[in-house]
């Protein structure tokens, strides 16, 4: 990332209150395997806001979970 995207999210996260980190690692049909990390909080206006502060390519193939209930 741009020097300038990354200081964009850093001021777009709140400085006080809670972030909600979320991960997601998956493999596409090219076998290259990612893991995303977003960031998301509430706005003091009450909005949802969400920022991608990670983005990288990971060893190995993820292979999701099916749920059998």
């Amino acid at each position: 990332m741009g020097k300038s995207t990354v200081e964009d999210i850093r001021t777009g996260l709140p400085a006080a209150g809670k972030i909600s980190p979320v991960a997601d690692t998956w493999t596409p049909l090219n076998k290259l395997a990612f893991l995303a990390i977003v960031a998301y909080w509430i706005s003091n206006r009450w909005q949802m806001e969400e920022a991608q502060v990670g983005f990288e390519p990971i060893r190995g193939s993820h292979m999701g979970l099916i749920w059998q209930g």
